[in-house]
């Protein structure tokens, strides 16, 4: 929004029209222009829905004629409850038993979790506050050993691998089925096929599998990265990689190790084209203490979990799609606690500058002091704690210690300044939360506080809720979080324990 001046003084019922077509930003701007605005836009539950949205990082999702979140009070309400439990950590707690030969393949997508045993996979539609729909489970069966796979619920599409070894010849088929049905994909072309491997041995270990949009990305223990476009059965790219993430349709980074002295790593974003090629676009440098070599070093795909449409009146903004998590455990020498540190780094300002440019005369390298150290933030400086198991989604990011203690961290983006103080740090403070006591929920001690902000950039503060968890719980073994659960997995025994919010 450019010029404001000419609405001033205009009607009540031109400005509320207005405001109805304006984001969360551009309100956030109209609330300064006079008490009269800020008191129009503060009563409206159309304004302050767009507001809180932006705000948290999510957007609208298209609205059906009827339903429980067919106006726009319910759908406000409804986030409003959303964002509320997930500051506390109050949840239901359900555990299911699982199949006893479960391998440990999983995966969590669109409010589905999957997994596969031998010759089959069986999925669980976890139950919705929101949608306000039961748990549900059912098992596909296949005619091969299921080597990996993937699935996105948002396109109906369940990609399964299967190694085939002929007289010493050794090639990879990538079926496309429907996860609802498992017949054939419609909208498939056929098998996707590779027909270069490396030894089966090394073939047999699990591989890193991603959808997104009409490509899908298989990358091997051999370090061997391979996109093919699944409608059409053509191969995009084959390269080596460490790992990837998928940050948008069309867009894929890859952690990259610099040769200058300087500059011990980096991430490079690269375009996936029509074309059999990737196009390089930009260069982020990451500083000393992200070097692969000196910790350990993850990239978390904050948009792997795409939510099908229907009765969640949000989710995700756009916004992540350029949005990249960095989880570090950087140990200090001159200290004996390793500490955890994690990066949401916002790509939003650079994106429309570099990610969609016709012309490309030279890659641009980005320092780490221009996109990075004000999104930075020390999670926790750990001693005998430390974490075991890490996921992160949107601006959130979880983790269970060896104590037993889920910590979930909220350093929401404040991509809009709603309130003056929004921005400002708060001091740090310790306090408790709740406890619950029905026999619905598992008794728990839940606390809360503000930390200060990372000692390695200007930083921003983040809120932290910690649970406890209630006995009896093994040595678990995976954490798992979408927008509406927490998963744990034990590890010496198949039991799922479902967090629901």
């Amino acid at each position: 929004m450019h010029e404001i001046g000419g609405l001033v003084g205009q009607p009540v019922e031109i400005l509320l029209n207005v405001f109805k077509y304006l984001d969360g930003r551009d309100l956030a701007r109209c609330m300064r222009v006079s008490k009269t605005w800020k008191y129009y836009i503060d009563e409206s539950s159309a304004t302050q829905y767009a507001i809180r949205l932006t705000k948290h990082g999510y957007k609208d999702s298209p609205r059906a004629q009827d339903g429980p979140y067919s106006s726009t009070a319910s759908r406000l309400k409804a986030f409003e409850d959303h964002i509320k439990r997930w500051g506390s950590l109050d949840w239901i707690e359900e555990r299911i038993r699982l199949p006893e030969k479960s391998l440990p393949w999983k995966e969590l997508a669109g409010g589905i979790l999957a997994f596969s045993h031998c010759k089959s996979i069986t999925c669980i539609k976890l139950p919705s506050r929101i949608c306000q729909s039961p748990l549900r489970t059912w098992t596909h069966k296949s005619d091969f050993e299921i080597l990996s796979f993937t699935i996105d619920p948002s396109q109906d599409l369940l990609v399964l691998v299967e190694i085939l070894d002929s007289n010493g010849k050794i090639s990879l088929d990538m079926h496309l089925r429907t996860l609802s049905g498992n017949t054939q994909h419609p909208r498939a072309s056929g098998i996707l096929s590779s027909q270069d491997l490396l030894d089966i041995d090394n073939m047999r270990n699990k591989f890193y599998l991603r959808v997104m949009g009409d490509a899908v990305a298989l990358l091997g223990k051999d370090a061997r990265l391979l996109i093919w476009n699944w409608l059409t059965g053509e191969l995009i790219c084959d390269l080596e990689a460490s790992g990837f993430v998928w940050i948008g349709p069309r867009t894929i980074l890859l952690p990259w190790n610099s040769h200058d002295t300087s500059v011990c790593g980096a991430l490079e974003l690269y375009e996936v084209g029509q074309a059999t090629r990737l196009r390089k676009t930009v260069v982020l440098e990451l500083p000393l203490y992200y070097s692969p070599k000196r910790l350990g070093f993850f990239l978390y795909d904050v948009h792997a979990n795409p939510t099908p449409s229907g009765c969640v009146p949000f989710d995700s903004s756009d916004l992540w799609n350029i949005h990249v998590s960095i989880c570090a455990l950087d140990y200090d020498p001159a200290e004996n606690s390793p500490d955890l540190v994690v990066s949401v780094a916002m790509l939003e300002q650079y994106a429309h500058e570099y990610l969609h440019r016709d012309h490309v005369e030279s890659t641009p390298s980005i320092s780490w002091t221009d996109w990075g150290p004000h999104n930075t933030c020390l999670i926790h400086r750990f001693a005998r704690d430390h974490p075991r198991w890490c996921e992160t989604r949107g601006s959130r990011f979880a983790w269970l210690d060896t104590s037993k203690n889920l910590s979930v961290v909220d350093f929401t983006p404040n991509l809009i300044a709603v309130r003056p103080d929004l921005s400002q740090s708060q001091s740090p403070t310790l306090g408790s939360v709740g406890k619950t006591e029905s026999n619905d929920r598992s008794a728990s001690v839940i606390e809360s506080y503000e930390s200060p902000v990372h000692p390695k950039g200007t930083g921003r503060p983040y809120h932290e809720v910690k649970r406890k968890l209630a006995p009896p719980l093994s040595e678990p073994s995976h954490i798992f979080v979408d927008e509406e659960h927490i998963l744990l997995f034990a590890a010496d025994e198949p039991v799922l324990i479902v967090l629901t919010l």
